[in-house]
């Protein structure tokens, strides 16, 4: 992989030498950019930022495959072996739906709401996204307040499908956590 040399700041190449910035401030910005980038086919819309992280997914491609390559028992050849075994396509087809049938046989036996809640829990404890996501995050207005956040998963069930006793006791619980008294202030 060959890297090219840093370079930061305004590149005046992107300038538009045929347009006044008066007359179409876009086009003259843009301009020099627009008339030597070509957009990808599979791409709707194609700008700096997707080039960036089509050049991250380039990197980390080439540190996967390297880590392939490692010395057998080391912590790059764990990661290439994981790696390696996403992109076995052939095994993960041969074995279908079979590793997920005992969770799909927890979700079967579920009989209550509470025993919903507690299935989570525990599937959260191993790393598997419940119906909602729960994360601290900077204030927009003021940087050094921090709040509690949720979100619900694309996923989770409407709240018409819930049941009316589950909405109140969830929405007692859920809406402290978006209020003033969930804001952390970290000192200066």
């Amino acid at each position: 992989m060959t890297t090219q040399p840093l370079t930061s700041g305004f590149d005046p190449t992107d300038l538009s030498k045929t347009v006044r910035p008066q007359d179409d401030l876009y086009q003259y910005v843009n301009g020099g950019w627009i008339e030597r980038t070509t957009m990808p086919e599979d791409k709707a819309r194609y700008g700096t930022f997707d080039i960036l992280a089509d050049g991250a997914e380039l990197a980390i491609r080439a540190i996967l495959d390297e880590s392939r390559a490692a010395p057998e028992g080391g912590e790059a050849r764990k990661v290439g072996d994981l790696y390696s075994s996403f992109l076995d396509e052939e095994r993960i087809n041969a074995r279908g739906v079979r590793p997920l049938i005992d969770r799909l046989a927890q979700v079967e036996a579920l009989a209550s709401i509470n025993e919903l809640l507690a299935l989570i829990g525990r599937l959260q404890r191993r790393g598997v996204g419940g119906f909602y996501a729960i994360f601290v995050d900077n204030d927009p207005v003021t940087p050094s307040v921090t709040s509690r956040c949720w979100n619900r998963r694309p996923f989770a069930p409407r709240r018409e499908l819930l049941p009316r006793r589950a909405l109140r006791s969830d929405s007692r619980s859920l809406r402290g956590a978006r209020g003033t008294n969930a804001r952390i202030r970290w000192p200066e």
